[in-house]
């Protein structure tokens, strides 16, 4: 913990893969991530599209993934819960985060696609998203 780095957490997690601090671990990891694509040249995340608010007294939010895109997406909530799921080429996910403020980011697995960062409020309800990559052309004097 003092260490503070993901190796350090992941090296924790393998030694004690049932111990009393592997939420906090895995948590920590997450953060860490978000923390360094936040920091480096990211583009801005368009927010969720909220789909139903009917569950508005509701303390959790489901989010539906959907990977339009044709590379393995990594996206990562840091926040009041924090989580990173990893979705295959053309997948849906869901995941289900309590409300609160969330850093959000997402990547996929290729180093000619940028990080894309933003923030989210979940205040209950159901979310959608849909990740894809958009091609333009690079003009040259």
């Amino acid at each position: 913990k003092r260490k503070n780095t993901i190796g350090s957490y992941e090296k924790y997690l393998s030694i004690f893969p049932d111990g009393n601090h592997v939420e906090e671990a895995s948590k920590r990891i997450v953060d860490i991530e978000v923390d360094a694509i936040f920091k480096g040249s990211h583009g801005a995340l368009p927010p969720m599209n909220r789909v139903s608010s009917s569950y508005s007294y509701s303390t959790t939010n489901d989010i539906q993934i959907y990977n339009n895109t044709s590379y393995t997406l990594t996206v990562r909530y840091s926040g009041t819960d924090s989580r990173k799921i990893v979705i295959k080429p053309k997948m849906k996910e869901k995941i289900i985060l309590i409300n609160g403020a969330y850093r959000v980011t997402a990547s996929v697995n290729t180093a000619n696609v940028r990080n894309y960062a933003g923030n989210e409020k979940l205040e209950g309800g159901e979310y959608n998203s849909e990740y894809y990559i958009v091609t333009e052309p690079s003009w040259r004097n």
